[in-house]
């Protein structure tokens, strides 16, 4: 990336599967962050889903590097990368997370510096499993008996946390302690319903 954009020099790391981290990942490559993707040795489902989508996204913004997560040593790979970067995504259930012993505290004491986004399903409801499907027809975004012509809550998610990523980062830089934001998809899909 060009070292004039305004996040060159940064890092990211995402475990952030699916669509809202991808093209989180992507608005932030745009913009000069360097990216690494740390992905289950499955891979991501949304290669799976969408595979010409995923390699162009992938193509343009971010190195992959498979990962399981559950083992220790590549738990301690993952802190690691951490340790270095700028900015970490994730979009698992907070308890999840945890088991992974990934929590504020703990990643406070490995890199005072990172920022952390979350991204969600529902920030009332965060463990609660959920799709883009189900919060367009929660908030009233479906026509019945049409499918959505577009994942309005996956997208609307992901811009939701690129906007937190550069608030935290942009407020690290100021003097603010605040490093850690956590994104609802549900939220996002309200938003587009109120007009």
């Amino acid at each position: 990336m060009a070292p004039s954009l305004p996040l060159s020099g940064y890092r990211v790391v995402s475990i952030a599967t699916n669509i809202p981290g991808p093209v989180a990942s992507l608005r932030l490559a745009h913009q000069g962050a360097d990216v690494l993707k740390l992905e289950p040795p499955t891979g991501d489902q949304l290669a799976v889903a969408a595979p010409d989508w995923y390699r162009e996204i992938k193509d343009a913004c971010f190195r992959v590097e498979k990962l399981n997560l559950r083992e220790d040593q590549a738990l301690q790979r993952l802190k690691d990368h951490l340790q270095e970067a700028d900015l970490f995504l994730t979009s698992h259930r907070p308890a999840a997370l945890q088991r992974l012993g990934i929590h504020g505290e703990e990643l406070g004491a490995l890199n005072p510096n990172l920022c952390w986004v979350e991204i969600v399903g529902d920030l009332d409801a965060p463990e609660v499993p959920g799709h883009d499907l189900t919060y367009q027809a929660e908030v009233g975004l479906l026509t019945p008996g049409q499918m959505p012509r577009s994942l309005i809550a996956d997208l609307a998610g992901a811009e939701d946390a690129y906007s937190q990523a550069l608030a935290l980062m942009l407020g690290r830089e100021r003097g603010s302690t605040a490093r850690h934001a956590r994104v609802g998809l549900r939220q996002a899909a309200q938003r587009f319903a109120k007009p």
